[in-house]
């Protein structure tokens, strides 16, 4: 019986696909020990349009996975896609909480959720990832990292990146319908990202184009963090 293993479906426009890997202590990195592909249904431009036949999807390319890798799939790790995903961008300032003036992972933590606070009204959004950018320490000393460091005020500006309320249940009763249970919900992009983007390469500055069935997804990494997310209506199959 395999243990520790990571489990991550995709439900895309054109397929649908499910991916069972675990950590190779020995080699360090991660092992694929099984993969399903699946044609997709119900799915248009990255969205489940129907839940119903995009949950059989999900099963057929569930079974094709825990067949290739011995693993029963009770959970795992879901990508959102679709054209309305967003980034949006805010910033927030708080007062350091420590009479001695060092700032705490709390006080950073306080300073995201300042920004998240000063977001526009977000009624019928959800937010997947909240990513700080860019710390400020007394208006004057700019860090990625302010932890550890002296002042009285810290502000922060933080990426946001949402998706509509409707769609992100949308993959949640899917997952439901096909008996799985969601662990986490991940930006497409973002996931494309942590398997295909070496670390040196978000460093220095890069982009990374997905170009999917009928999306291209966007994703532009500086200093190691994502800084710009888009999603475009176009894919490969507009490609003749």
């Amino acid at each position: 019986m395999v243990k520790s293993v990571a489990i991550g479906i995709d439900i895309g426009s054109s397929t649908t696909q499910c991916v069972v890997s675990t950590w190779d202590r020995a080699a360090g990195a991660v092992s694929l020990l099984g993969v399903g592909i699946a044609e997709s249904y119900g799915v248009r431009k990255g969205k489940i349009v129907d839940v119903e036949a995009a949950s059989k999807s999900v099963i057929a390319a569930v079974r094709k996975a825990e067949r290739q890798s011995g693993v029963r799939v009770k959970s795992a790790s879901f990508a959102v896609g679709g054209v309305d995903m967003a980034a949006m961008r805010a910033r927030g300032m708080v007062a350091v909480s420590r009479a001695s003036g060092e700032i705490s992972d709390h006080d950073a933590r306080r300073a995201v959720d300042a920004a998240q606070a000063n977001l526009e009204p977000l009624s019928n959004r959800e937010i997947l990832h909240s990513i700080p950018l860019l710390y400020t320490v007394d208006s004057n000393l700019k860090t990625t990292n302010p932890v550890g460091m002296l002042g009285s005020k810290i502000e922060c500006q933080a990426l946001f990146i949402t998706a509509l309320q409707k769609d992100v249940r949308n993959i949640i009763r899917c997952a439901e319908l096909a008996g799985d249970v969601v662990d986490d919900l991940i930006a497409s992009p973002l996931a494309a990202a942590r398997a295909v983007v070496p670390n040196r390469s978000k460093e220095v500055g890069t982009l990374l184009m997905d170009i999917g069935a009928s999306t291209v997804s966007l994703a532009v990494f500086e200093e190691g963090i994502p800084v710009s997310l888009e999603v475009l209506p176009y894919g490969s199959a507009n490609i003749t």
